[in-house]
């Protein structure tokens, strides 16, 4: 399980040492049992490696703090979040897996090892919301490969969507970010006679740039392929890019924070580059 250790430590402070190992094995045994955790003292106290007699301690430290008590279980909303991530990859996996060994996909997919009646429930509303990333990203392959010239059946690298998971994850937009950026990656490497990509992780820089660029304001990036000097809008475009990519691994939450700062920056700036109106007096 990925730890976002700015937002741990953000939420846990004034642990003790003793109080962060608990949380953390709490933590290690949700993730490794795929389910949220009895409400069971005896069985809670040997998960943490504590004595029966000090646990109730512990208890009102983390479980009553971190936890969310429901039907006779702990349950642990970021922890829930992740195995639902988690399961979506999972079955992307399982398709990528079928291409390569079998030159199909699977007819149906595998249900989650660990299921239970709260994710189930939760898969079931995203999907008929129309919300779930990986029903979308499974849907949206087949029109990416037929943009790409690709095949999703025969080609592992495109079976995948993993890839294509990630980007919806991460706020990318398939009518304006995703296909776009396809489309023109495609288009320059025919226009070239390039070798066609391996997968879909060839095009993922221009997919983030143009989300990246969409956030910020700017005009889309022109095709590449001929030589445009540099003005004024190229230099800002250039300038807000540099200022956009986090200056360190930064958790989901601060890296929104800092693309918010940088567009505020950009925002103000642009205004004090605009020239004054034109009155209309001569």
């Amino acid at each position: 399980m990925p730890l976002y250790w700015g937002d741990y430590f953000r939420d846990t402070r004034g642990l003790s040492a003793e109080e962060h190992g608990v949380y953390l094995l709490l933590i290690a045994a949700y993730w490794s049992r795929g389910k949220p955790l009895p409400d069971d003292d005896a069985a809670l106290a040997q998960m943490s490696n504590i004595p029966r007699g000090r646990w109730q301690h512990f208890r009102h430290r983390i479980m009553m703090v971190y936890f969310i008590l429901t039907d006779g279980t702990f349950r642990h909303e970021r922890i829930e979040k992740e195995l639902l991530r988690s399961s979506a990859r999972s079955a992307a996996g399982v398709r990528a897996n079928s291409v390569r060994w079998s030159g199909s996909p699977p007819k149906s997919l595998p249900p989650h090892p660990h299921p239970h009646p709260q994710r189930e429930q939760a898969t079931q509303q995203e999907a008929a919301t129309g919300q779930s990333y990986a029903a979308q990203a499974v849907a949206l392959a087949d029109e990416l490969a037929a943009i790409a010239g690709v095949s999703t059946t025969t080609q592992p690298g495109f079976a995948a969507a993993s890839e294509i998971i990630t980007w919806l994850e991460s706020g990318c937009d398939p009518e304006t970010d995703i296909k776009p950026a396809v489309a023109d990656v495609t288009s320059r490497l025919k226009a070239g006679g390039r070798q066609a990509p391996r997968g879909w992780a060839y095009f993922r820089n221009s997919v983030r740039q143009r989300r990246d660029d969409r956030l910020q304001g700017l005009p889309a990036a022109e095709p590449r392929g001929h030589y445009q000097k540099p003005g004024n809008g190229m230099i800002a475009a250039a300038e807000a890019r540099v200022l956009w990519k986090p200056p360190e691994q930064l958790s989901p939450e601060e890296e929104l924070k800092h693309h918010q700062d940088v567009m505020q920056k950009l925002k103000d700036k642009a205004s004090a580059m605009q020239p004054p109106k034109d009155s209309g007096e001569t």
